[in-house]
């Protein structure tokens, strides 16, 4: 019997190895492509630029419940589909502000003018300040239906009108009575405006200029101007009541004058009479006299 013999295995060529192993090079790189597009496509955080924060909206889930911050890794599979998913960019980074006022001490303009110092009793406050809203705050809007386009201006509109009010306020009740220094200044402002809105984050405050007038000064200015003032009244009231006798005696005179020119008009006699003593009378009377009635015999 016979043995069967194998045929020899023919050798690949070395042409069709560097076939296969391109073709399977070319597979690797299409895997590894595909791969990076997903993880690209699903990569969210790389898109969101410095000082923003993004707001993923998907048609799958909705508006999520947190903001998505840059720097903090974020790979999300519903981007994976065309239009699912929206990005909505926020800037929920610092916001400058400002607060300038020039006031005056009670009255303080009108002692100033006494003293020829017209701004002497001037105070002036000017401060810068940045903040932010809270991204907790920014959630609780999107999750209360009440965020739109205009949204983050009316609470940052808002905050600086409640700013300025408040310390307008607190320059008519602190300055008045106080003289703080900067430092101490900026430290009570910093804790009023941090405890005014929690949705708002205070980052920084910095009293740029403060200006207090000199109280010493401004109490001897207005004792001095008081004292002159009352020295001014009672000057005002011996006037009056000068002014008060010498109207009186002018009307004494005058009644007395139309006395006696109604006894010489009824009595023209009574002027020959007096003709003798002409000298011892008031010459006003005889002169309202003669006006009134014709001497006798005159016609």
């Amino acid at each position: 019997m016979s043995k069967k013999q194998i045929a020899p295995e023919k050798k690949k060529s070395p042409a069709r190895k560097a076939f296969r192993r391109f073709k399977n090079f070319i597979s690797f790189l299409i895997i590894i492509g595909f791969a990076g597009f997903v993880f690209y496509m699903g990569w969210i955080q790389i898109r969101i630029p410095e000082g923003s924060y993004a707001l993923i909206y998907t048609k799958t889930g909705g508006y999520d419940n947190h903001l998505t911050a840059p720097g903090v890794f974020v790979w999300r599979w519903e981007n994976l589909f065309p239009t699912n998913m929206t990005i909505h960019l926020i800037e929920l980074d610092r916001q400058p502000g400002s607060y300038s006022r020039t006031a005056s001490l009670p009255s303080g303009s009108l002692y100033g003018e006494y003293i020829r110092q017209p701004s002497a009793f001037d105070y002036n406050l000017e401060l810068d300040y940045t903040y932010s809203l809270k991204e907790s705050a920014f959630t609780t809007m999107i999750n209360g239906g009440s965020y739109n386009s205009s949204s983050l201006e009316a609470v940052y509109s808002d905050f600086e009108s409640e700013c300025s009010t408040q310390l307008s306020r607190y320059m008519e009740l602190i300055l008045k009575e106080t003289t703080p220094g900067a430092a101490e200044l900026e430290e009570d402002l910093t804790e009023l405006l941090s405890s005014m809105d929690n949705r708002i984050s205070l980052n920084s405050l910095r009293v740029r200029n403060l200006t207090v007038p000199d109280r010493e000064l401004y109490e001897k200015s207005r004792d001095l101007y008081l004292a002159e003032l009352d020295k001014v009244k009672e000057l005002e009231f011996q006037a009056q009541q000068i002014e008060v006798r010498i109207d009186s005696s002018t009307d004494r005179k005058m009644e007395l004058l139309k006395q006696y020119g109604a006894v010489f008009s009824e009595y023209p006699v009574l002027l020959q009479y007096f003709e003798l003593e002409r000298d011892k009378l008031d010459p006003a009377l005889l002169k309202d006299s003669e006006d009134l009635s014709p001497v006798p015999g005159s016609e």
